[in-house]
């Protein structure tokens, strides 16, 4: 390879596409899978392949079940490594640049690491070296050197890995363990005492160093005995209503966001490491604006003015209610067992209906959460935590009622029960969620792109925001979104909405990513939101 280089060295930048290809160093193969075009081009793509008798990784951790932590494990190594021995490469574009994706806060499967076989890939991002758009040589050499000393010393097994990586590991199956629990046990959340809810500020997913621990209440706590952790104790949510409560600033929204992200497994020191949820929870705001896609919102919403027919409803810019409704609906289809509403990111009307404006406004055809919520849990078995300041009818049909105070959580249902009295409020309407199929792609979006992990463009002057979709927590996620929209839109895959999204997740899981190109910056979102997606994309026709 080295006299490949050297015998290019000087050229126009394009004859670095004669390296595309594999090439053996004494550790590990190299292969470049995607060549740039030139200095200034997205970084070409590379993969280092190593084996089980170059790796010296112990048999324990070559299993499928723990490849993301295993994976996360190795893509920290393979940072840390650059950060310490990448050398500072001068030149034109992005010259120089050795970037692999790796995870936040949460672990995510991706695709810059895959367990193949007893093999381990690593896929990731470089910029070959250029001085304007001529070829440096000799750069290049000194960053496969590095390389080649980076893989040895950081990425080979060593025995003061041992520690740290078995620590990692048994985190995540304690995790996976308390997932379980709560599933067998009547469980849709558990809060560890201890844990650090509080980020450290609106634009950081690190602990808040010097926030109020979590402190369970005597009547909600539980005891667990994990195994590898041992006993743990914290607060058990149960199926069906809870109702958080509190003054503002008390750590109602912090508890709920913590929830919210309890749908995946975190990294040990980012403070929620046990805080779980149900991993089908979904978080339900308005969203004014969305476009809806023939769904059954008659649950909620009766008949509209000029007679529009609620039972296959489409819009291109919702209202607040009608998209609440729709986002419930929606959730429901991808199999939602928890619904987590915020007052504050709510439609009021969609949520409650004021006692005089019944009476005063006659022909009004929403139906609210309040009426709709314990049918959910009867007939359904979904539950619902609601974080409300001012909608004390909710208090009424609650199961538990959690007082935050000073980010500490009392449990105050009798008390709430004996202001408000417990009611039963069942509206007439029982909810019946029928499947939905994608029937034609209208457009293929070949060319849709993530912008940023909060944006998709789907066209050069139409994007997607993607901010009200809370659970989504990294680039990845919004970047694998995007080569799925342009998969099955070039492919006109058809099929249940359902059917269609759980498939992709469950190939990737089993599979990797291998299907939809040589992309080292995928994450993998949960299939929920494949679906959620799909559904905000004009130009499918989804329908019943």
């Amino acid at each position: 390879m080295f006299n490949l280089i050297a015998e290019i060295d000087h050229h126009g930048y394009k004859a670095y596409s004669r390296l595309k290809g594999s090439y053996y160093f004494p550790n590990f193969i190299l292969s470049f899978l995607k060549i740039q075009g030139d200095p200034f081009a997205p970084p070409s793509i590379a993969q280092i392949r190593l084996q089980e008798s170059q790796h010296k990784y112990p048999a324990k951790y070559l299993q499928k079940n723990i490849e993301v932590p295993f994976g996360d494990f190795i893509l920290e190594r393979f940072h840390e490594g650059l950060t310490s021995l990448l050398p500072k490469i001068s030149g034109s574009g992005n010259s120089g640049l050795i970037y692999v994706s790796r995870n936040g806060q949460q672990l995510l499967k991706r695709s810059s690491f895959l367990l193949s076989g007893k093999d381990i890939v690593i896929n990731f991002n470089i910029g070959l070296p250029a001085e304007g758009r001529r070829i440096k040589g000799q750069a290049f050499i000194k960053m496969l050197q590095s390389l080649q000393d980076l893989v040895q010393k950081f990425v080979i097994y060593q025995p003061g890995y041992e520690a740290k990586l078995q620590n990692q590991v048994n985190l995540y199956l304690d995790q996976e363990y308390l997932r379980s629990y709560l599933r067998e046990n009547g469980y849709v959340a558990f809060i560890a005492d201890g844990a650090i809810l509080p980020r450290a500020s609106g634009q950081s997913e690190k602990p808040l160093k010097t926030a109020i621990p979590f402190r369970s209440p005597e009547s909600m706590r539980i005891t667990i005995d994990l195994p590898f952790s041992g006993k743990i104790t914290g607060m058990a949510i149960p199926k069906g209503i809870t109702v958080i409560i509190g003054g503002g600033f008390h750590g109602k929204s912090t508890l709920l966001k913590a929830l919210e992200r309890g749908v995946y497994n975190h990294r040990r020191g980012d403070g929620r490491e046990l805080v779980i949820t149900d991993n089908t929870a979904v978080k339900i705001r308005a969203e004014d604006g969305r476009v809806i896609n023939h769904v059954d919102i008659s649950p909620f919403i009766g008949t509209l003015p000029q007679g529009v027919d609620t039972k296959s409803f489409s819009t291109l810019n919702a209202s607040g209610s009608t998209s609440q409704a729709a986002n419930v609906i929606e959730a429901l289809e991808a199999g939602a067992k928890l619904l987590l509403f915020d007052e504050d990111v709510s439609a009021t009307n969609f949520l409650l209906r004021d006692k005089l404006m019944e009476k005063l406004v006659e022909k009004e055809p929403i139906t609210p959460f309040l009426k709709m919520c314990k049918n959910l849990y009867n007939n359904l078995e979904v539950s619902t935590i609601l974080v409300v300041g001012s909608l004390s009818d909710y208090l009424k049909i609650a199961d538990k009622v959690i007082l935050m105070e000073e980010y500490i959580p009392r449990e105050i249902t009798s008390k709430a029960h004996l202001y408000t009295g417990k009611e039963t409020l069942e509206a007439s309407l029982s909810f019946n969620v029928k499947p939905r199929e994608i029937k034609k792609w209208q457009k293929s979006y070949s060319k849709v792109k993530a912008k940023d992990q909060f944006t998709l463009q789907l066209e050069k002057d139409m994007y997607l925001n993607l901010r009200y979709l809370e659970q989504l927590c990294d680039y990845g996620q919004a970047a694998f979104l995007a080569r799925m929209i342009k998969y099955l839109g070039e492919n006109q895959i058809k099929g249940k909405l359902k059917d269609v999204a759980y498939n992709i997740w469950y190939e990737i899981n089993s599979e990797g990513f291998a299907r939809f190109g040589v992309d080292p910056s995928f994450a993998l979102p949960r299939w929920q939101e494949m679906i959620f997606i799909l559904n905000r994309i004009p130009g499918i026709l989804i329908t019943y």
